[in-house]
């Protein structure tokens, strides 16, 4: 709402599009499962991003994680002193009399991150506060956005990109449509300006109830407004207005086992484009690429079977008869990796199965095992004892390259869940914490850098000492970390990259360079300090190891 030149968010340009996912497929040995983040969270989401639900009413849908949970909570804080212009007496009306004024309950720290990233900006400006403004505030205090503009390029711009899901709405026939969650940016056509908004609730619908929508928007009649979710998954919105669908970051609180929908092989809407011949030749037979089409599709991927079968035809590892021709590998702890959150596909060979079959383990427990099927038989669960006697041996881990690039390559420690927890804590973004805890040290417990930082957290002797900890003991250092980095994030008006400088390279140093190179601030610290920062908030191209640094100074 508002013109195209309201939108435009001047300096957030340039971030590069990376337009091919590149897939990894691993198939080796795993000798036990990781204690990972799908235990942490405000909920598991509108689970199976079904179209219908089985409740005879309308299900609310927790925040997927507790990052989306974050959003959600800045997203109402701003919405709460978000107003219409004093002179309005209270009437909406466009376009002077919106909700583009902010009192002084407002979000400080959104102010300063708006300050930070575009000085004088119109855009941020009270009384012209706009809808991106609005979605780029909500982001900032848990990941900022890797990309913005003109509120109608956000479909566009993270189409492809790494890391992230759009999930269609209106914009796509039923069949492809899915349901929005709590945390999502949510994206409007309405040419030339268009609109976003951050979802905050969503009542599922059933197949003969409607469910709703609640979003908190800048720029708009009203900061929260809520809308009618159709069974169908089309939206009744504004007259003029198309609900493209709905942006979701795929971070290392979240969770592909959950995210996971099964997808039929035999829907001839997947073969194409179109090719009744490719369905004629496959759909009984392309259980594997079902199986890797629906993986792929949990960590973000946009493909159908067809874009999966183009490939494994080409090096020939499927063929119409035989399904996968060469599989290879046996994983241990299948159930308790997709419990953690990592989707495995299993194989049913035909000496066991008849004519043979791949899908995909979603989870399980100590009697059943929780199963993606894209067959017609659509298995769900079934008992460990018949799955033992189906299953052939074989498993299968598929990780896009990407969605490593967009958790920073977290390692597999349970001390991962732990730091998240304590920048909740904290009261600062888990995503950052974990990556920088990541950068500093990989999550060694024992790393020692050759400037003597010590430890997971990377302290130095006599900064551990003033914080009264013991840097060698990862709870404690973990903890302390997060209240140090929370006070910095404070001490700097929510600059986040300053408050990574004064951890990495003393605050005492950082307030130098500030009095003397003032807003050309980061060009003057060590490069060092330069690489650590970009390590951390540079989500696209990490070009160095992780590994200790020269821990802090106070």
């Amino acid at each position: 709402m508002g013109n195209s030149m309201q939108k435009l968010l001047a300096g957030l340009a340039g971030a590069i599009l990376i337009a091919v996912v590149a897939l990894m497929l691993i198939s080796s040995l795993i000798a036990g499962a990781s204690a990972f983040l799908s235990g942490i969270g405000a909920g598991s989401g509108c689970t199976g991003s079904s179209s219908q639900t089985s409740t005879a009413t309308p299900t609310a849908c927790s925040p997927p994680s507790a990052s989306a949970a974050a959003v959600v909570h800045v997203a109402l804080d701003m919405a709460a002193h978000l107003h219409l212009n004093p002179a309005c007496s209270g009437v909406p009306s466009w376009p002077n009399c919106y909700d583009t004024w902010y009192d002084g309950g407002f979000p400080q720290a959104v102010i300063a991150y708006g300050q930070h990233v575009c000085p004088g900006c119109y855009a941020w400006q009270n009384g012209h506060f706009q809808c991106v403004s609005f979605v780029l505030g909500a982001y900032s205090q848990v990941e900022p956005l890797p990309a913005s503009g003109n509120a109608i390029d956000f479909w566009g711009l993270y189409r492809h990109r790494p890391g992230w899901l759009e999930i269609s709405a209106d914009s796509a026939p039923a069949s492809q449509r899915g349901l929005p969650e709590p945390g999502d940016i949510l994206v409007w056509q309405h040419p030339p300006d268009g609109h976003v908004a951050i979802v905050t609730g969503v009542s599922a619908p059933t197949a003969t109830a409607n469910g709703t929508i609640t979003f908190a928007q800048a720029n708009a009649p009203t900061a929260l407004d809520r809308m009618t979710l159709h069974p169908d998954l089309s939206v009744t919105t504004w007259p003029g207005y198309t609900v493209l669908g709905y942006i979701r970051p795929l971070n290392v609180l979240s969770n592909a086992s959950e995210r996971l929908v099964r997808i039929s092989q035999l829907d001839p809407s997947q073969y194409g484009p179109p090719s009744p011949a490719e369905y004629a030749t496959w759909a009984f037979s392309a259980c594997s690429a079902a199986a890797m089409t629906e993986v792929l599709n949990a960590y973000g991927g946009h493909y159908r079977i067809h874009d999966i079968l183009t490939v494994e035809e080409q090096r020939g590892d499927i063929t119409p008869a035989l399904g996968l021709v060469r599989p290879g590998g046996i994983l241990d702890q299948v159930i308790g990796l997709a419990n953690q959150g990592t989707p495995v596909i299993v194989d049913f060979p035909p000496d066991r199965y008849a004519g043979g079959h791949l899908l995909v383990v979603i989870g399980g427990t100590s009697t059943q095992v929780h199963l993606a099927d894209s067959s017609a038989h659509n298995y769900t669960w079934i008992a460990r004892g018949q799955f033992l006697a189906w299953w052939g041996g074989f498993s299968a881990v598929v990780t896009p390259r990407s969605s490593v690039a967009a958790s920073s390559a977290a390692p597999a420690s349970p001390y991962v869940a732990l730091a998240a927890q304590d920048a909740l804590s904290a009261g600062i973004s888990p995503t950052l914490f974990v990556r920088q805890i990541n950068v500093e040290s990989g999550f060694n417990a024992q790393a020692l850098s050759p400037t003597g930082a010590e430890g997971i957290a990377q302290l130095m002797p006599e900064t551990a000492a003033a914080l009264g900890i013991d840097p060698w003991n990862p709870v404690a250092a973990l903890r302390a970390a997060a209240r140090l980095m929370a006070s910095y994030i404070s001490r700097y008006g929510g600059n986040v990259a300053q408050a990574l400088a004064a951890y990495n390279a003393g605050s005492g140093s950082l307030q130098g360079v500030l009095n003397r190179c003032g807003v050309h601030w980061l060009s003057c610290m060590p490069f060092e300090t330069q690489r650590y920062i970009h390590l951390i908030l540079d989500t696209e191209a990490r070009p160095y190891p992780a590994g200790p640094k020269s821990g802090l100074l106070l």
